[in-house]
């Protein structure tokens, strides 16, 4: 079994490119761990990954199963443009190039006889590519004589334009690879070749979808959760707690949940703070101590899940606001995002169904009937400085971790 993987942004790294394309066959390796034991190899332009032995793929229903989970594992793997279940034809001689294309030829209908099993294709068209531009035919006059093979040996008519079959053919400078499916990876950068960020999570929609894109750009996800525990149930909590099991199957690494008890905090914002300034002071002491977690863990920015307008707490005004009382990047990935665009990507990536479930969120604990929408940052500034700070002391000393 093989795999022809592509990347695509990764193809502008210049100098850099050999960092991300050695990333990204690291994550490739993770990713297919439990699918066998693979041959993960860098080529110019493209990798390659080659099961070791066959040997459990004794039947064709065993092989569909193991391709099925390949590209499901596949599909979560950030860098990868798209990829394919390809088939090798060495190429032992330029210098018989008839003998070469024939040989292919012959290699290419072989195969799409045996996999054509029931489907009806009464049009094609060849897709030829050359990473080796030394190879004597050019990739015109391969689709040519590949065509011309294939009409020989089917009643099939070209069609360029919607074809119901489409053979790619990839020459090297080894070997020529074709296939007849390109399947769509989640494109993006290699997870963990952008640092780590840290993460502020709810059990609701946004904040997961945020978290997804900051891993499409390469960055390695951590996470924090505050919740209003005995006031609320522990609903959220065990709620995130899947969401992060469901993300974390994109960055295949290991990372951490930071749980906060907020309510102490909460509970005295309420006494010395003005009913409509609550909310906000609610963020302010979350990202407060999200910003102090994230400098101990050497994590480089916070990611929230906010976009521009959604709620009160999210007006231009009120994130200008809250801002300044951090000193280190605040990642926003859906700020120009509007609902409907956050709930299609959310069920795209799993994460939708378990967040819509009922959970007790902190945030609308205490919520006043009218909240600021035009903060002013010394305001809370002012009103953070009349906060208990054994309270603030006791909140830090009482977080969890736990490890995924």
């Amino acid at each position: 079994m093989l795999m022809l993987i592509h990347y695509g942004e990764i193809g502008l790294k210049k100098g850099n490119r050999a960092f991300f394309e050695r990333k990204l066959v690291e994550n490739i390796q993770v990713a297919l761990k439990d699918c066998g034991d693979f041959f993960v190899i860098r080529e110019p332009g493209r990798i390659t990954a080659k099961l070791k032995s066959l040997s459990d793929l004794v039947s064709r229903k065993n092989e569909k199963l193991k391709t099925d989970e390949i590209a499901g594992k596949l599909k979560k793997v950030f860098g990868i443009a798209h990829f394919s279940f390809a088939n090798e034809y060495p190429i032992i001689n330029k210098g018989e190039i008839e003998s070469v294309v024939s040989g292919l030829c012959e290699k290419i209908y072989s195969v799409y006889e045996n996999q054509n099993t029931g489907a009806e294709n009464k049009t094609f068209k060849i897709q030829t590519q050359r990473s080796d531009k030394n190879f004597p035919l050019t990739s015109q006059k391969l689709n040519e004589q590949i065509g011309d093979f294939i009409i020989k040996k089917t009643e099939m008519k070209v069609d360029l334009e919607n074809p119901d079959l489409t053979i790619f053919a990839e020459i090297t400078r080894k070997s020529a690879y074709f296939y007849f499916e390109k399947i769509k990876g989640p494109g993006g950068l290699p997870v963990g070749t952008n640092g780590e960020v840290l993460t502020l999570i709810s059990s609701g929609i946004d904040s997961p979808v945020a978290a997804w894109y900051l891993m499409k750009r390469g960055a390695r996800t951590h996470f924090i959760h505050f919740h209003s525990y005995p006031q609320t149930n522990k609903t959220s909590v065990d709620n995130v707690k899947e969401i992060i099991s469901s993300l974390n199957e994109w960055q295949n690494k290991n990372c951490k949940l930071f749980l906060v008890p907020l309510l102490d905090i909460q509970k005295d914002i309420i006494k010395k703070a003005p009913e409509d300034y609550r909310v906000m002071m609610y963020r302010y002491f979350m990202l407060i101590i999200a910003e102090k977690l994230a400098r101990d863990n050497n994590y480089k920015a916070l990611v929230t899940g906010e976009s521009l307008g959604q709620v009160a707490s999210q007006t231009i005004d009120n994130i200008f606001a809250i801002d300044g009382c951090v000193s280190m990047p605040v990642f926003r990935p859906l700020i120009g995002m509007d609902k409907e665009e956050i709930i299609n990507k959310a069920k795209s990536i799993g994460t939708y169904d378990i967040s819509i479930r009922p959970y007790g969120d902190c945030c609308s604990f205490f919520v006043p009937k009218h909240p600021v929408t035009k903060a002013n940052s010394d305001t809370i500034f002012n009103i953070a400085q009349k906060i208990d700070k054994k309270i603030i002391d006791k909140t830090l000393d009482s977080i969890e971790i736990i490890n995924f």
